[in-house]
């Protein structure tokens, strides 16, 4: 599971470079991000023929999700979080493996405190 918050925009690069990465470790997956800012919808910042190559196994979406529970889904084998507290703490609860990719403002310092403090995450 990846979500990077309801702030996170990520320029269309690094946005496909997400999701070809979510693409290529060959599991199924849910994405949770925002279009890039240069991108009219989520389907016209994904690489070509992408959809197609992930519909048996791959959502992304844009929309509001009840991520507390897809966090406690036993299928869930991480998650890719921006390292909002929030999102933290559902994961704690949930006891998610955790990949950090924080942002902006305290994301970098609550990345740190999961990392190196706690060890819950990489």
């Amino acid at each position: 599971y990846c979500a990077l918050g309801s702030e996170s925009v990520l320029p269309k690069e690094q946005f496909q470079e997400l999701v070809l990465g979510l693409e290529l470790a060959g599991f199924p997956f849910i994405a949770v991000l925002k279009s890039p800012t240069d991108c009219e919808t989520i389907e016209s910042a994904l690489p070509e023929g992408f959809l197609e190559r992930v519909k048996e196994r791959g959502i992304v979406q844009n929309t509001w999700v009840q991520q507390h529970l897809i966090l406690k889904h036993p299928s869930v084998g991480c998650f890719v979080t921006h390292c909002g507290a929030g999102s933290l703490s559902e994961a704690l609860v949930s006891e998610c493996q955790l990949v950090l990719v924080p942002q902006f403002g305290d994301q970098f310092l609550n990345a740190r405190l999961m990392s190196e403090e706690l060890r819950v995450g990489v």
